[in-house]
């Protein structure tokens, strides 16, 4: 994958962080970690045990992680009105 697509998944991923975390020294991993964690499941269909295991976190976090970097994307995809209207 793209370290570019990597790159702006983490910074994503880092303004969330600022926005909603109460004690961010208290992550487990990077917001790098995270974005290439989601990536790797999406593009990859890699298992949360394997992402788990590789990430260095536990299945219960990378389960957070990916839900929570599938939100982040999520919020800056688009909408159906709006990609209709690039076609145009």
């Amino acid at each position: 994958m793209p370290a570019s697509t990597v790159r702006t998944i983490s910074a994503w991923l880092a303004a969330h962080r600022r926005a909603h975390d109460i004690r961010p020294a208290q992550r487990a991993a990077t917001s790098w970690v995270q974005a290439v964690l989601a990536l790797r499941w999406l593009i990859e269909a890699t298992d949360l045990k394997t992402l788990a295991r590789d990430s260095g976190i536990s299945l219960a976090t990378a389960y957070r992680y990916l839900h929570e970097a599938l939100e982040v994307i999520a919020q800056r995809a688009p909408s159906l009105s709006q990609v209709l209207e690039q076609m145009r």
